[in-house]
Formats: structure tokens, sequence, C-alpha cells
């Protein structure tokens, strides 16, 4: 009946702060910047996890910012049409934050003649 829920709730949430933290999923923020050779910041730079196919785009100032990712390892890669991919394996732990900075260098295009 409509009066059950109501006095459920009370139950609900003692049953819901009774799970121990451990067992929540953890997850951790990689951010960076992205540059170029030169060292100037690069907006609109894709900056992905590689296995868990969850991409962001860079800022004006080139920085990103990937949140949730689950603890452990996994590949970061930054990409840009005109530049070499650049991928670096980073450890998610409970530290929370890990940084990831980027160069990408132009790819060399060679012209036939």
């Amino acid at each position: 009946s409509s009066r059950t829920l109501p006095a459920l709730r009370p139950w609900l949430l003692a049953l819901a702060l009774a799970i121990p933290v451990g067992v929540q999923a953890q997850t951790g923020v990689v951010r960076g910047v992205v540059t170029d050779s030169l060292g100037q910041p690069m907006r609109g730079v894709e900056v992905l996890a590689v296995q868990l196919e969850r991409s962001t785009r860079t800022d004006a100032q080139g920085r990103y910012t990937l949140p949730r990712l689950p603890w452990g390892q996994t590949v970061i890669m930054a990409r840009s049409p005109g530049y070499r991919a650049v991928e670096r394996a980073v450890t998610i732990g409970d530290e929370g934050s890990v940084e990831a900075n980027f160069t990408l260098r132009r790819a060399i295009q060679l012209i036939d003649t």
C-alpha cells in the first residue's frame, strides 16, 4: 500500500549507509594539458581513455579532464588531425587524481612529385 513505502524509508536509508565504501565503485580523475612542440596550448584535441572509449576535448588553454575513471591502469591517448597521436599508461588509485600532460608533434606528410 502507499503507507508501506514511507515506513520503509528509514530502513532503506540505514541499509544504504551500511554498505562499506570499498564495495562501491572507486573512481578517479585524469587531467592535464596538451601542447604542441613549441609549448603552445592546443585547443580541441581529443583526449580519450582508450579501453573505456570515453573522451573529452581540450579547452582554449589546452587543459582537459577525464572524470569518473575506474581505479587501475588505463591508457590515455591525445590526438588531433595533422599531429601524431600520443599514448600514455596511467594508474588511477587512492590518490584520486592523476596528471598526464602531452606534447603533440606534427605528422610528416610526404608529397609525391
